[in-house]
């Protein structure tokens, strides 16, 4: 089964890697993510609820100012040992080439799920479906979007692990404010992973996020650091 899910990541990631040839534009940059997730009751093994907290800072473009900060925190209910689901908020403030400054609301929900999980590895698909207000325009702008993440152990104590994900965003509707129905933005990472004490690890690596503004295509490669708190 294993080499199954393997081949099927190894497929998406040739997919989505040919939308690559049509770039107009490459940029430099760098992601620093802090998050904390655990359950409201951890003293409680039958505790279902759970919490996610996230903060963000991505940097696009070195030299030509424009960032991007956000805060996303979620509550979480476990279905069963595989599966939950998610609902959360997310403010974005965002600085333009310009220095223009751009307020964003995103009410968003989830559904994870994970397929496969092994002495050697886990594979995890996450649905989320967000909702894009933005103080610029009036329409609210729906975006799907598909995670797959596998994630492989490299040393016998778990501390070392190899990290890879695919993630396409399919915006659903047309908006006043810019982005149009379709397949507007794909990540791809690929990275590690090191689990510093029993509820702190880092993850680090290589992301490549194809966008699509305005009818043109843009490529950011990005270096991202995410330190974990897992109590």
């Amino acid at each position: 089964m294993t080499r199954s899910l393997l081949f099927l990541v190894l497929a998406l990631y040739i997919i989505a890697g040919s939308a690559r040839v049509h770039a107009v534009e490459d940029n430099p940059g760098a992601w620093a993510v802090i998050s904390a997730s655990g359950s409201f009751q951890p003293e409680r093994s039958e505790s279902h609820w759970r919490y996610w907290f996230d903060a963000q800072h991505r940097a696009f473009d070195v030299g030509s100012g424009i960032s991007q900060s956000l805060v996303r925190p979620a509550i979480g209910l476990d279905l069963g040992p595989t599966v939950s689901v998610w609902a959360g908020y997310a403010y974005f403030n965002s600085r333009r080439s310009s220095g223009e400054r751009v307020d964003e609301h995103r009410p968003w929900q989830q559904l994870s799920w994970t397929a496969h999980k092994s002495a050697h590895g886990s594979l995890g698909l996450r649905l989320r479906l967000e909702q894009r207000f933005v103080e610029t325009g009036d329409d609210t702008g729906w975006v799907l979007r598909t995670q797959l993440r596998y994630a492989h152990r490299l040393d016998e104590a778990g501390r070392w692990q190899a990290v890879a994900f695919i993630e396409p965003f399919v915006a659903l509707n047309n908006t006043d404010w810019g982005p149009e129905r379709g397949v507007a933005q794909n990540r791809i990472f690929v990275g590690g992973a090191y689990r510093i004490t029993s509820t702190l690890s880092m993850e680090f690596g290589y992301m490549n996020q194809h966008l699509r503004l305005a009818g043109e295509d843009l490529v950011n490669h990005l270096a991202v650091a995410h330190l974990k708190l897992r109590p």
